[in-house]
């Protein structure tokens, strides 16, 4: 979650390079997030970016 925090509008595939990750692995992973409701996923310019669900990203920015 701190990838998307800390880069709002991150695509699957920058998160993924950003992690070290496989895109399948973090697909996973996004999908879980999704389901307990902690990210969103919205379309720009033809791309599915994630961003954090605001009160989730307030709290985390409140930690770092």
């Amino acid at each position: 979650m701190l990838v998307v925090h800390e880069n709002p509008g991150i695509t699957q595939t920058e998160a993924a390079i950003a992690k070290g990750m496989d895109k399948a692995t973090l697909g996973q992973m996004i999908d879980v997030l999704e389901n307990k409701k902690l990210i969103v996923s919205e379309e720009t310019n033809g791309f599915d970016v994630w961003k954090l669900k605001d009160y989730i990203d307030d709290k985390l920015g409140e930690k770092i």
